[in-house]
């Protein structure tokens, strides 16, 4: 396989900045963290903000591994590898934006997980395949919603979505405003990707033969 053509190391924040949109294709598997993944990643985060703010010029301490595009498609660069991150990363933090208080607080991480257009409106920075989309946006990426998640997914519906969406709401209840305030820090400027990009257009086609052959095998663990 060709060499990738450019490869950063970014931290949480500017991967989640600027005008930059992401989509699972449609041939990939849908979301499938669950609690082991989350609480893994969770106790690495409340690690890395007990440690305090990041020193030098590279702020990323805590690397969550590589995040690989594909070529913009529709306006959103569709994730070769790392879905399963890129949507534990939203999941988190939409569930620190709705136990903020204040507005402004929350507008700020909000405008993080929906790219704002100019004169008006906007669209999730992640987009999921298929119905989890849908649930996604309505039940995580909505403001508040992670506060009125329901009792169950609906029938064949996005239930990992469901589970992982509740494991982090019992996880941060009830904790305090500054350490929220700490965590979203810490996972915002001292958390790091490498994300990969513009890779060669044949590697692209074998990538997506690859990930039409894993959708017809079963089972498969999750990133």
């Amino acid at each position: 396989m060709k060499q990738v053509k450019r490869a950063s190391t970014v931290t949480v924040r500017s991967l989640l900045s600027g005008g930059q949109r992401f989509a699972a294709p449609p041939l990939s598997r849908g979301y499938a963290w669950g609690a082991p993944e989350l609480a893994h990643l969770l106790l690495d985060l409340e690690e890395l903000a007990r440690q305090g703010p990041a020193k030098g010029r590279d702020s990323g301490r805590l690397y969550l591994g590589s995040v690989m595009l594909g070529r913009s498609h529709d306006g959103a660069r569709p994730v070769i590898d790392g879905q399963q991150r890129l949507a534990a990363l939203v999941l988190i933090l939409a569930t620190i934006r709705d136990r903020l208080p204040g507005g402004g607080e929350r507008r700020k991480i909000q405008n993080l997980l929906v790219r704002k257009r100019w004169g008006g409106g906007g669209s999730m920075r992640l987009r999921l395949r298929g119905g989890d989309n849908e649930w996604f946006g309505r039940h995580v990426v909505f403001p508040g919603a992670t506060l009125r998640l329901p009792d169950e997914a609906p029938e064949g519906g996005p239930e990992r979505l469901l589970a992982s969406a509740r494991f982090l709401g019992r996880s941060f209840s009830g904790k305090p405003v500054a350490e929220l305030r700490t965590l979203a820090s810490a996972l915002l400027d001292a958390t790091a990707v490498v994300l990969v990009q513009a890779i060669d257009e044949r590697d692209e086609h074998r990538l997506n033969d690859v990930r039409k052959s894993r959708a017809f095998a079963a089972p498969v663990h999750a990133e």
